[in-house]
């Protein structure tokens, strides 16, 4: 058996998340985990060759590699954030490749407990893993002068994040204005939502500072980095999850009804930002990771 500073480990999958979790992996002492660019077909083949666990984050797109894998004597590592738990469950064909090569997954991690209980009507265990973004930044700001709350809207999926939710909220408090980030201005777009656009770090600081709130009425969600992000720095939050000192909402009215609370009071979260500092932070992330590699026998 390998000790954690020989085990080749290869990541593969979404977006930064296979960097930020190969760090992850290094800052625990699996010294050799390493992103690697996406490939499909025999090119993946020949990248993966020499290593020794693959790890997919968000694996929806590798199902059908896992005989293979096996056969050739690697450990598989699904990594579930969210609407990849969700693709697996609606989609028939997806759900019956899974069926069929579940057991050869090795290890499965899920960012968020709700996930872990999706899991298991998947008939598999998973480990809890937090995912925590190198974004992150821990310490409250002050509340702005003005109430003013945020959102992610992209300009694809606009349904998936809420979009009608937001249109919702704003029209029942015009005089509140709602920061929109990553998506454009569109026709049907309320007067008081301000869309950004694409915006780098130092202006997420910035809008963070503006805001009293965030609002994310998400179809599916695993562990929000934009959750950890606003408590992170004192903000309420409405979360269309239950979650530490966020407020739960699951319609349209609930979410109208939050926001217009949040509007008449607004403290500072200081619990929520007690919270994020102390269970969700890279070390805590690192040794999560250790945990549960070593649950599946990867050392």
């Amino acid at each position: 058996m390998k000790s954690r500073a020989d085990l080749k480990i290869a990541l593969l999958g979404m977006e930064e998340l296979p960097g930020t979790t190969a760090l992850r992996l290094r800052q625990a002492g699996y010294v050799r985990a390493e992103a690697l660019d996406l490939r499909r077909g025999a090119a993946l083949w020949r990248v993966l060759a020499p290593y020794d666990v693959v790890h997919l984050v968000y694996p929806v797109h590798y199902l059908k590699w896992v005989p293979a894998w096996k056969i050739a004597g690697k450990r598989v590592v699904f990594h579930w954030i969210g609407s990849d738990v969700t693709r697996v469950c609606e989609s028939p064909l997806l759900k019956k490749t899974f069926d069929l090569i579940k057991d050869g997954v090795d290890l499965h991690i899920a960012d968020a407990p709700w996930l872990l209980d999706d899991l298991r009507k998947m008939a598999v265990r998973g480990r809890l893993v937090p995912t925590i973004s190198e974004k992150m930044r821990y310490g409250t700001v002050p509340m702005p002068k003005d109430f003013r709350m945020m959102t992610y809207i992209p300009d694809i999926r606009r349904d998936f994040y809420g979009w009608d939710t937001i249109k919702a909220t704003a029209t029942a408090l015009p005089d509140v204005e709602i920061i929109a980030v990553k998506g454009t201005t569109t026709s049907d777009t309320p007067p008081n939502v301000r869309f950004t656009g694409d915006v780098d770090g130092a202006t997420m600081d910035r809008l963070y500072a503006e805001v009293a709130a965030l609002v994310r009425p998400t179809v599916a969600d695993g562990l929000s980095q934009m959750v950890l992000e606003a408590l992170g720095r004192g903000r309420q939050v409405v979360w269309s999850r239950p979650f530490p000192y966020c407020k739960h909402a699951a319609t349209p009215d609930e979410f109208v009804a939050a926001a217009r609370d949040l509007a008449a009071r607004c403290p500072l979260n200081e619990e929520g930002a007690a919270l994020v500092a102390a269970d969700y932070t890279p070390r805590a992330a690192a040794a999560a990771l250790v945990a549960a590699y070593a649950s599946a026998g990867i050392t």
